[in-house]
């Protein structure tokens, strides 16, 4: 099996999503810097969207904010 981990920033404020359900969600997108340079010399940046489910969205939500790094 695969394994991968990622660390980033957050890129906005943590959204809170209740879905049809009832259950909570919290949307993310982690910015996250490659560690290499392009032909150009430049560092790319990929955007990743999280989905966090229930305690662990409502912990984001509660203690992180735009910019913070996550892993």
């Amino acid at each position: 099996m695969n394994n991968i981990f990622i660390v980033g920033r957050l890129t906005r404020e943590p959204n809170v999503v209740e879905t049809e359900t009832g259950k909570k969600i919290t949307k993310i997108t982690l910015a996250v810097s490659r560690s290499y340079k392009n032909a150009d010399g430049i560092y790319e940046t990929d955007f990743i969207p999280v989905i966090l489910w229930q305690d662990l969205g409502s912990n984001v939500v509660e203690y992180c904010r735009k910019g913070d790094l996550l892993g």
